[in-house]
């Protein structure tokens, strides 16, 4: 509920703890974000995520945080490392007790497929360098 200026509104421990916790929500998406794109974080964010570079400067700031339409833009760009992120520590175990573990399974399935990505790379690259070489008339 909005109140008018001039009605102080009552804070409450609950409101101060929500507070902390977007803050502390929006500090790791930023961090999150930073480490993604080291330089020219704002401009990339924007240009992976399609969303405008001001907001998204707004949020590495502090000033804002992402909307749902916005945290939804940057899921889709970033997977559940993003999501994982955002999480702290007790969260994350308490869904793995629970056996909600979907965003470690996400994450694991996410890392394997880049790693394999890299490997079939890898191996690609091999594959042309031997091509390449000039035979010795010996085989490897």
């Amino acid at each position: 509920m909005k109140y008018p200026q001039f009605i102080k509104r009552r804070s409450t421990p609950e409101a101060t703890l929500l507070c902390a916790h977007d803050a502390i929500l929006r500090d790791r998406l930023a961090d999150f974000l930073r480490d993604q794109h080291p330089s020219n974080t704002a401009k990339e964010v924007g240009r992976k995520a399609h969303l405008p570079p001001r907001t998204v400067e707004r949020w590495l700031a502090g000033l804002s945080a992402p909307r749902l339409e916005h945290f939804i833009k940057l899921l889709k760009a970033y997977g559940p490392a993003l999501l994982k992120a955002a999480m702290d520590d007790n969260s994350v175990s308490a869904m793995k007790q629970s056996g909600f573990d979907w965003v470690d399974r996400l994450r694991t399935a996410e890392d394997q497929a880049k790693a394999e990505a890299d490997l079939d790379r890898v191996e690609k690259a091999l594959k042309a360098l031997r091509a390449s070489r000039p035979s010795n008339g010996r085989e490897d």
